[in-house]
């Protein structure tokens, strides 16, 4: 058996692409929805997101509920909006939110 250390990069905003060399990481972080200098939905202070689990006849159903405070509209797809960037309405998270653990804090 061998053991080989492998390093690959990931986006410091998102956390979830990642890469076997830089090239592609510095074309994705300008792009990436979580990074707060696109001013999109995901890094702003108006935006919500609840999660629900939903029973049904046939087991529970998933819901994902967004919503912008700012619009004071549902963030989706179907009704027109979508996630936006370069909102003239975006506003930096505040510190407090900031605290919040993300689901990618575990990756080093």
């Amino acid at each position: 058996m061998i053991k080989k250390k492998v390093w690959r990069y990931y986006c410091e905003f998102c956390r979830r692409k990642s890469a076997a060399t830089a090239k592609p990481i510095e074309r994705h972080e300008p792009t990436c929805w979580w990074n707060p200098a696109r001013r999109a939905c995901i890094t702003c202070d108006h935006y919500e997101k609840e999660e629900d689990w939903i029973p049904t006849r046939y087991g529970d159903r998933h819901e994902i509920s967004e919503w912008c405070a700012a619009f004071e509209q549902n963030v989706c797809r179907e009704r027109g909006m979508g996630i936006v960037h370069d909102c003239p309405r975006w506003r930096g998270v505040t510190k407090e939110a900031q605290n919040e653990p993300t689901p990618t804090d575990n990756i080093d």
